[in-house]
């Protein structure tokens, strides 16, 4: 791959993927990822133990690939967001090959599911999945298309041989 792509001029393809990973930074850090919830339980004599929830964020919940996919999101939208200030030479194919691995840790977040530990010993428990899990399939995809975009269109130019 050659980085043909030096020019100041930012493509709306970066735009995507700088706006895409600040979106997907600011979901997740909100907690509504998924949701904790253990239900009353009834002591007998002692008497009752009130029920409870505790929703949490993208980064306990999820593990390792929803973690790896913010961290790859956030990159990418910082060297889009430095194109701007700064003529850097990139490879075509890099926000493709970031926007691929960020929808891949979001998927496979979404079909394992929260990997809350530490409440397997707890009676009435229940982890469950939040709707912000859903929602990070958004920007992800945003991110991909765009992608794709700006590969398409930050091809190699053929460099025309001047006749004497």
């Amino acid at each position: 791959m050659r980085a043909n792509t030096s020019t100041r001029h930012r493509t709306t393809a970066e735009n995507v993927v700088g706006l895409s990973s600040v979106v997907l930074l600011v979901l997740a850090l909100l907690p509504g990822w998924g949701a904790v919830a253990v239900r009353a339980t009834n002591l007998g004599e002692l008497g009752r133990l009130p029920g409870a929830t505790g929703h949490f964020n993208a980064f306990y919940g999820y593990g390792w690939s929803l973690q790896a996919a913010v961290a790859v999101a956030v990159v990418a939208g910082t060297i889009a967001i430095a194109r701007r200030f700064k003529p850097l030479g990139i490879p075509r194919l890099l926000y493709l090959l970031a926007g691929v691995a960020v929808t891949a840790g979001v998927l496979i977040a979404l079909v394992r599911g929260p990997a809350v530990t530490g409440f397997d010993d707890v009676p009435r428990a229940e982890v469950r999945r939040g709707p912000l899990i859903g929602a990070a399939l958004i920007p992800s995809l945003a991110m991909t298309a765009a992608g794709v975009n700006f590969a398409h269109t930050q091809r190699p130019r053929r460099r025309r041989r001047r006749r004497r």
